[in-house]
């Protein structure tokens, strides 16, 4: 199935504005795209907000949201996690 994998840092962009931001949205917002991630993006993603937090670029407050609306989204189905195995 044809698609766009999304790693960590681009899933950061889609929670968080920075450069790049526009480009995620773009693809996020086709709902002809299906869009992947990785399931261990899932743990760097937190672990990219806990980064922001410890250098002040988001609030506490923020990184339960971003938490929040990114576990909602693999939830919803708009973003499926998959297993990636060393042939990927």
């Amino acid at each position: 199935m044809p698609g766009n994998f999304l790693d960590s840092s681009a899933l950061v962009k889609r929670y968080h504005a920075e450069a790049g931001s526009a480009e995620v949205d773009r693809l996020w917002n086709d709902p002809a795209n299906v869009l992947f991630a990785s399931r261990l993006g899932a743990l760097e993603i937190v672990s990219a907000f806990a980064g922001k937090v410890r250098a002040a670029t988001i609030s506490a407050a923020d990184f339960d949201i971003l938490c929040r609306r990114f576990s909602a989204d693999v939830a919803g189905k708009r973003l499926a996690a998959v297993r990636m195995l060393v042939r990927h």
